[in-house]
């Protein structure tokens, strides 16, 4: 019951203070007992699904829609790299898009999930980086690198 008080106080301070900026940066974080949202920001996760395949997620854990505005119909982008950091693969490298202002939305407590399919790469047995990354019309957001192994 207290940290229900105190998740009442919080959103009301912060229901006063507005906010311009897409991403919600509170410094304190709320969690909510029932599995809500947990009073945040944007959240990027990489999650092995399968050997060579990956999920790349943005989870909103703030209190508010998130809008991304994008310039082109690409939504994310990746690159793999040796741990010496020389290149071998980026997504747009390899695809064209086409030219389009549109957005996609992320409600409170919702996720935006892309797959990444590494399969037709044919990685040799070692480790990479792998680096994803939203492709907003502000540039590269919600970056997230991780180690690989193959």
């Amino acid at each position: 019951m207290k940290n229900y008080y105190v998740f009442v106080v919080l959103v009301l301070l912060l229901t006063g203070c507005g906010s311009q900026n897409q991403k919600v940066d509170i410094v304190d974080q709320v969690d909510i007992s029932n599995g809500g949202i947990v009073a945040g920001e944007v959240e990027s996760s990489i999650i092995e699904k399968t050997p060579h395949i990956y999920e790349y997620r943005l989870k909103n854990q703030t209190e508010q829609m998130v809008e991304f505005k994008f310039n082109t119909s690409q939504r994310f982008d990746y690159t793999v790299q040796t741990k010496d950091a020389k290149g071998i693969f980026r997504l747009s490298d390899s695809n064209s898009y086409k030219s389009e202002i549109t957005t996609e939305t992320i409600k409170q407590g919702e996720e935006l999930i892309y797959e990444i399919n590494l399969t037709e790469l044919d990685l040799k047995s070692g480790e990479y980086l792998l680096s994803v990354w939203m492709t907003t019309d502000v540039g590269e957001e919600y970056k997230i690198v991780i180690d690989i192994i193959i």
